[in-house]
């Protein structure tokens, strides 16, 4: 864990000093960003809040759908809360722009490191005895950020790890495990 972040923060580091060099007075992200979001997994609202010219801090809350398989079963399905904060590095603005693309509402490629909690608790499951397990995820992210007019479309990919913090005396698994971050979303930013 500590060789993924020192990678990630090594990169950023190298990403962040060579687009330094270059003029990014009018290469600036938004000041304040909010919108909602609906990807394969769930639905949530965000704000992002610029920090420096290329980096914003994101919230997100929202709701993230979770299946479970039991032997001899059909799925169980539930609706869990999620929060998640992510500082957002948008690092070819310049480029963006002087290729006369559009920046606007944050449209650039970005490197980002989301921290998400999902709690255990259940708004909305099939079947009582499905449960959640609390757990926090950290997962050096990838990504893309396109919006036509307020439309917005993310995608992105990253590799990080998910803790669980187990209250139950059900839960046999590993307590850290590696986890696949997939980000695909359309949205509107308002």
């Amino acid at each position: 864990m500590k060789n993924l972040v020192f990678t990630f923060l090594l990169v950023l580091f190298v990403i962040f000093n060579t687009n330094a060099q270059q003029n990014t007075s009018d290469a600036t992200i938004e000041k304040n960003l909010t919108g909602i979001q609906l990807g394969f997994i769930g639905v949530w609202a965000y704000n992002e809040a610029r920090l420096t010219d290329q980096l914003a801090l994101r919230t997100e809350l929202g709701l993230s759908l979770g299946v479970s398989w039991r032997y001899g079963y059909d799925p169980d399905y539930g609706l869990a809360p999620r929060i998640a904060l992510a500082p957002r590095y948008y690092y070819n603005l310049s480029n963006r722009l002087e290729k006369s693309k559009n920046i606007s509402k944050n449209s650039g490629n970005f490197i980002s490191l989301p921290v998400i909690y999902v709690p255990d608790l259940l708004v909305w499951k099939t079947n009582e005895q499905t449960y959640i397990i609390n757990q926090m995820i950290i997962a050096p992210t990838w990504g893309i950020r396109r919006v036509y007019n307020h439309f917005e479309f993310e995608s992105g990919i990253g590799l990080g790890i998910i803790h669980y913090f187990p209250t139950r005396e059900v839960f046999t698994g590993h307590l850290t495990q590696t986890y696949l971050n997939i980000v695909l979303s359309i949205g509107y930013s308002f």
